[in-house]
């Protein structure tokens, strides 16, 4: 049996493109548990991307074969033209 969850990763998926001064945009992403136990989820985020990415849900549980869409939100802040560079790391631990 499978313990891994599963989500798309292909490169750019949580590219906002530009986002206007003081505004934001949103992106959907589901997580699924493939294996048949509980997992722990945990949603870190890194580089100046950090302090701008709100997400929807973090330090949650997926049963097996559970999937779930969680939602990253970028905010721009007042600069415009501003580059946001950084990693979102998706971590699970067996419960």
């Amino acid at each position: 049996s499978s313990n891994e969850i599963g989500f798309d990763s292909t490169p750019g998926i949580l590219g906002f493109g530009v986002i206007p001064p003081n505004e934001s945009a949103s992106k959907l992403v589901e997580l699924k548990n493939f294996g048949n136990e509980t997992v722990k989820v945990k949603i870190e985020s890194s580089g100046n991307l950090a302090g701008n990415v709100i997400v929807s849900e973090n330090n949650f549980f997926l049963d097996g074969d559970e999937a779930k869409n969680i939602s990253f939100t970028a905010f721009a802040g007042p600069e415009a033209g501003r580059q946001f560079n950084g990693t979102i790391s998706i971590i699970t631990k067996k419960v």
